[in-house]
Parts: structure tokens; C-alpha cells; sequence
């Protein structure tokens, strides 16, 4: 592997993923709010931001981790 896949554009508390999931709803929504605070909670080096239409973690520009909810289960 030559590269690792970067993302230049994260922040400690993005608004984006908040709203995001904010209007997860029920049960599905609850898992992934609770996985992204897990996500969160990992670093005070941790940053986020929404990347292909979900909430992606990073450490300085690496990404690591990402919640998406989908009709029948949370990635």
C-alpha cells in the first residue's frame, strides 16, 4: 500500500454530524449515537466530519471509524 486514504477537512464537534444524527430515528438512530459517542470518547485527538453521507472519524487527517444507518441494521 502506498497511500493512506486522507480527509483534511475534520473538526473536534462537526454541526454536520450532529444534525445527522439527530434525525436518526428509533432504536437504529439510539445504536448509532451511541457508537459515535464510543468513537468520539477514543481521543482528545479525535475529529469528525460527514463523508459520503455519514459521520466519519479521524485522527488528524486519517480516518478510522464511521456509523451509517440503514433500513434494517447500523454499519
Amino acid at each position: 500500500m502506498d497511500k493512506l486514504f486522507r480527509l483534511s477537512l475534520g473538526v473536534p464537534r462537526d454541526a454536520a454530524v450532529e444534525t445527522w444524527l439527530s434525525k436518526q430515528p428509533g432504536e437504529l438512530g439510539a445504536i448509532a449515537r451511541t457508537w459515535h459517542g464510543r468513537i468520539r470518547a477514543c481521543g482528545l485527538d479525535v475529529l469528525e466530519l460527514m463523508h459520503d453521507g455519514c459521520p466519519t472519524a479521524c485522527i488528524h487527517d486519517v480516518p478510522f471509524a464511521y456509523v451509517n444507518v440503514f433500513k434494517e441494521h447500523v454499519n
